[in-house]
C-alpha cells in the first residue's frame, strides 16, 4: 500500500445547556474528524479512481475508519469500463493529533498553499489485496507478482503486493472544504494533497 495514499477536518464544539435549577449539563463535543464521514471518490490519477468509504470510530475519541478500493479504468481519463478492482481486506484507522497552518500543494507544479489541516496518525492491521475483473489474470512483471489484462491491441499489466504487514503511526494531514476532501502526505516542509470528492 503506498502511504502516500492514505489519509481527513475539524468539527469541534462543546455546547453548554442549561436546565431547571440554575445548573448547567454539558453536551459532548461531536468527533474532530466528524466532518469526513461519509463516502468519496478521487480525482482520476492517470488511470485509477480510489473510493474511500469512512465511518466514526466508536471505540475512539476524535478517530475514524476507513476502507478503500482502486478501480483501474483503460482509459487514462478514466473514462468508459474498468477493467480491475484492486481491495484492501483490512481497515484503517485515523486518529485525530491536532491541528497546524501548514504549506499544501494542490496542484502537482503550483505553489503550496498556507492551509490550516487536522494533523492525524494512521495504522493498518495485517492485511491482503484482492484483485478482480472479468478478464483479469496473474503473472510477474521484473520478478514481482502482477495482475494483467488483455484487451485488443494490447495488455496492461500492474505489479502489486498481495499482502503486507501492520503499519502504525504514519503521520499525515486531512483537510475539507465543502464537497471536497484532501488527504495529505508530507513531503519535507510541505503537504502534497490528493482530492476526493463527497459522492
Amino acid at each position: 500500500m503506498n502511504k502516500t495514499n492514505l489519509v481527513f477536518t475539524l468539527l469541534a464544539a462543546l455546547t453548554l445547556t442549561a436546565c431547571g435549577g440554575g445548573s448547567t449539563s454539558d453536551t459532548a463535543a461531536p468527533s474532530k474528524l466528524a466532518s469526513y464521514v461519509g463516502n468519496w471518490k478521487s480525482d482520476c490519477d492517470f488511470d485509477i479512481v480510489y473510493s474511500v468509504n469512512m465511518r466514526e470510530n466508536t471505540a475512539v475519541r476524535d478517530s475514524v475508519i476507513y476502507t478503500y478500493k482502486k478501480e483501474h479504468y483503460r482509459d487514462e481519463s478514466c473514462a468508459g469500463a474498468i477493467i480491475a478492482t484492486e481491495t484492501v481486506n483490512a481497515e484503517v484507522t485515523v486518529i485525530h493529533t491536532g491541528t497546524a497552518d501548514a504549506s499544501v500543494v494542490f496542484t502537482e507544479g503550483a505553489p503550496g498553499v498556507m492551509t490550516r489541516i487536522d494533523l492525524v496518525t494512521l495504522s493498518l492491521p495485517a492485511y491482503t489485496v484482492t484483485v478482480s475483473g472479468p478478464h483479469v489474470t496473474f503473472s510477474t512483471l521484473e520478478g514481482q507478482p502482477a495482475w494483467c489484462v488483455k484487451f485488443y491491441p494490447g495488455e496492461l499489466c500492474r505489479s502489486y503486493s498481495p499482502s503486507g504487514p501492520a503499519e502504525s503511526d504514519f503521520t499525515g494531514g486531512m483537510h475539507v472544504s465543502g464537497n471536497k476532501m484532501y488527504m495529505l502526505g508530507p513531503n519535507g516542509a510541505t503537504y502534497i494533497a490528493q482530492a476526493f470528492s463527497r459522492v
